[in-house]
């Protein structure tokens, strides 16, 4: 799984930063910038040489003559070529962490931000903090929601009870703090993890920092895991 999650980071980097064309030591390869067209089954045609952490089998390339291909074949032919450089680079490099391929891909900490195996720096040091604070900030917001319960008609009971809101606003922080503080781009997030306000709608900018004053005030909250200025 870790070669999928790093594979996965490696096309969502050619997709969002297409400009990026630092080279790899590897055989002078960039496997940042993909060789030709993304699609589906060129991204995962390499997915599935993968049977362990470490093993990679390079494809075979016999029997290909590029005048007797379609264009379609030779788009795959050269995704193979890429997939088998990337397995070598994979195959070589595993017990390496993830700060390390950021380094080497000359990645800002922020550009791994929305990464799921090369991440560095503040991004980092955030997940590690909610990994192992995580719960003990959840218990504190549960606490707050108990003492004083959400009395909005706009939720339905099982919605407003303590339980049900502490998750939300929980769910909430973390997106806030997986964005680096920003209320526009936990807002994005949240979109994107289905979340809404009472009315259905998509939570705004302004909902959001009115959420996060709210935990920011609580008592008991670990620090590193604070909401801060949106």
């Amino acid at each position: 799984m870790r070669f999928v999650a790093w594979l996965a980071d490696l096309l969502w980097l050619a997709h969002q930063r297409p400009d990026h064309y630092q080279k790899n030591p590897h055989r002078g390869m960039n496997p940042i910038k993909l060789p030709g067209p993304l699609t589906f089954a060129y991204a995962t045609m390499g997915v599935f040489q993968i049977p362990g952490e470490a093993q990679y089998e390079s494809p075979s390339l016999e029997g290909c003559k590029a005048d007797s291909l379609t264009q379609n074949a030779r788009h795959a032919r050269i995704w193979w070529q890429w997939h088998s450089k990337v397995g070598n680079l994979w195959r070589q490099t595993h017990m390496n962490p993830g700060y390390a391929y950021a380094i080497r891909f000359e990645l800002a900490p922020g550009e791994t931000r929305e990464l799921g195996r090369i991440v560095s720096g503040p991004p980092l040091k955030e997940r590690e903090a909610l990994r192992r604070k995580g719960h003990e900030a959840l218990s504190v917001i549960l606490a707050a929601a108990r003492s004083m319960p959400d009395k909005a008609q706009a939720h339905s009971p099982e919605t407003r009870s303590p339980e049900a809101v502490a998750r939300r606003r929980f769910r909430l922080l973390s997106l806030h703090i997986l964005a680096g503080r920003s209320s526009t781009i936990t807002a994005r997030y949240a979109q994107m993890a289905g979340m809404v306000g009472p009315d259905g709608k998509p939570l705004t900018r302004q909902a959001i920092m009115k959420q996060m004053r709210r935990i920011e005030l609580l008592t008991g909250l670990p620090k590193d895991l604070k909401p801060g200025k949106c």
